[in-house]
């Protein structure tokens, strides 16, 4: 067993009235938010677009900031401490809040793309 399989995490994101995407959150790159996110009993929340640069869900997490980063492509997941949410980025993008970088998106970012306000999202482990 290699360390990848230890550290990657799958996850189903089910966008309520869109579809699924499936994502690969990786342990190494954010330990504490990580841990506190398999801690939850329920991951789920009300999308919030910013822009077309990035989508996100507050989950009700609180942790802090953690080996954050400003600079995120297409497809990145990152964890936004200040509002506890994740964020799935749409393009490519240098935001001014530092954020938890968490993994990517490994299929279904068409579905990502399509929701908007309002929509919600579920994140079930494999």
């Amino acid at each position: 067993m290699g360390l990848s399989s230890v550290s990657k995490i799958e996850f189903r994101a089910i966008f309520e009235g869109k579809g699924e995407a499936n994502i690969s959150i990786y342990r190494h790159l954010s330990p504490v938010t990580v841990n506190n996110m398999l801690m939850q009993t329920k991951l789920a929340g009300r999308i919030v677009r910013f822009q077309d640069v990035f989508i996100y869900a507050p989950l009700g997490i609180r942790v802090g900031v953690e080996k954050a980063k400003r600079q995120f492509k297409r497809g990145e997941i990152a964890f936004m401490s200040s509002a506890g949410a994740i964020c799935f980025f749409l393009k490519d993008a240098s935001v001014r809040v530092p954020m938890n970088p968490l993994g990517e998106v490994s299929f279904g970012m068409e579905i990502i793309e399509k929701c908007g306000a309002g929509d919600t999202v579920l994140l079930i482990k494999e």
